[in-house]
């Protein structure tokens, strides 16, 4: 049996660093209106979520059960990796990360599973097939795919009151 040929990235794609990886974006989700409502810092965030998906470490999914790792979809996400990588800026609040990932949960595209929020942990999100419907009647955004301050905001909304819908 041979071995598969490693891919190769073109010059054009990549400046071949070490650990490079890709984050495929598919002509139909370009077009389609989710993509086009979301704003450049909304889909930069998207994209860099698809690059950790495809090139993160099965050990950032150590301590969860067996089934999220071994399901490609999910992923963990922290303030350390965005921070580390420069995605908004050496000196930014975060503030702009959490609003950016609430509008990407809110078009359908990921899920929050876990919170690391009141642990100080790693957040654990799982990318969604619900974008397809965004814009629709069927279009929901379930509350248990909230992050904790979707949650608190969506609680400030209803008047306050303790009850989840």
């Amino acid at each position: 049996m041979s071995r598969r040929k490693r891919f190769i990235p073109k010059d054009i794609e990549s400046a071949k660093g070490v650990g490079d990886t890709s984050a495929n974006i598919y002509r139909s989700m370009l077009l389609h209106p989710v993509c086009k409502d979301l704003t450049a810092s909304q889909f930069r965030l998207y994209v860099y979520c698809k690059s950790e998906l495809y090139g993160k470490n099965r050990h950032d999914l150590d301590g969860f059960p067996a089934y999220v790792r071994e399901d490609p979809a999910y992923f963990t996400f922290n303030k350390a990796k965005w921070q580390k990588d420069g995605l908004y800026g050496l000196y930014s609040n975060s503030g702009q990360f959490y609003r950016d990932m609430a509008a990407l949960i809110e078009h359908g595209l990921i899920d929050c599973i876990q919170s690391g929020y009141t642990t100080r942990t790693k957040s654990l999100y799982r990318f969604s097939t619900r974008w397809q419907l965004w814009g629709t009647k069927d279009f929901t955004v379930p509350t248990s795919v909230m992050t904790t301050s979707m949650l608190r905001e969506l609680n400030k909304k209803d008047g306050g009151s303790d009850d989840e819908k």
